[in-house]
This record gives structure tokens, C-alpha cells and sequence, in this order.
């Protein structure tokens, strides 16, 4: 009986291991009816979290071709810059995942989230909306 509890915990604890860090992502753009949009419309995300931003034919793209900025939204306090380069991403189909900087600055406050990249020679971009960050 001890082997099989040990060797359940075991697999449990490998299986945690396995999963991607941005298993539990804020997925943008977000529909309206998501429970993770606050009444204002405006999803909070935390510094350090994942972000995953849909965009259409992103998975064709290479990794270093793909640009994700975090610009200060209009009407925001200065806060020492007018935005932030997000540069641990992964690409999944239909996806970029990236971190939200761990930057004190941006604490408080609201960023639109843009991707850029090439597609056929032609530059793209994709609007993921705006985030909070908290």
C-alpha cells in the first residue's frame, strides 16, 4: 500500500514538473463574458505571470522575429518610460506566450499589450488589449 501512495505522489509531482509555466495564463484578447474581466473590463495580471497572446499565424514565426511590447495606456501617470519589452516568450499553434516583466514601475498600472512580427516579408501586428498590472 506505502509503495503505491509513494509512487501515486511521485507521478503527481513529475506530472507537476511537466506542464509548461504558462499552464495557468491570462489568455488575451479576453472575451467579455471571461470570469478572469473585471467589471471594468480591464483583466489584472500580476508581474512575473504568463500572458498568452492569440494571434494569427504566429506559430509560423521565429521566436526572434516576434516582438511583444507593453505600452503605457493613454492616460496613465508617468511612470519613467512609455513601455516595456516582454522577452521570455514561447510559441505555441496560434499563440505567443510571454511573462509580464517584474518591473515595480509598472505596479498600479494599466499597459496595452501589442505584437509585432513579419509574415511574407510584411510586418504585422497584433492587438492583445489592456491589462492591469497589480
Amino acid at each position: 500500500m506505502r509503495t503505491a501512495t509513494f509512487l501515486a505522489a511521485a507521478l503527481m509531482v513529475g506530472e507537476a514538473w511537466a506542464m509548461p509555466p504558462y499552464v495557468n495564463e491570462l489568455v488575451l484578447p479576453v472575451a467579455r463574458t471571461a470570469a478572469a474581466v473585471p467589471a471594468n473590463g480591464i483583466p489584472k495580471v500580476a508581474r512575473g505571470q504568463y500572458l498568452g497572446l492569440s494571434c494569427t499565424n504566429i506559430e509560423q514565426m521565429a521566436s526572434d522575429s516576434i516582438l511583444v511590447v507593453l505600452y503605457l495606456a493613454m492616460n496613465e501617470p508617468p511612470a519613467g518610460m512609455k513601455g516595456v519589452l516582454a522577452t521570455d516568450q514561447t510559441i505555441t499553434p496560434g499563440t505567443i506566450h510571454v511573462r509580464v516583466p517584474d518591473m515595480a514601475e509598472l505596479v498600479g498600472h494599466t499597459v496595452y499589450v501589442r505584437v509585432y512580427y513579419l509574415e511574407s516579408g510584411n510586418q504585422r501586428t497584433c492587438d492583445a488589449g489592456n491589462i492591469r498590472i497589480i
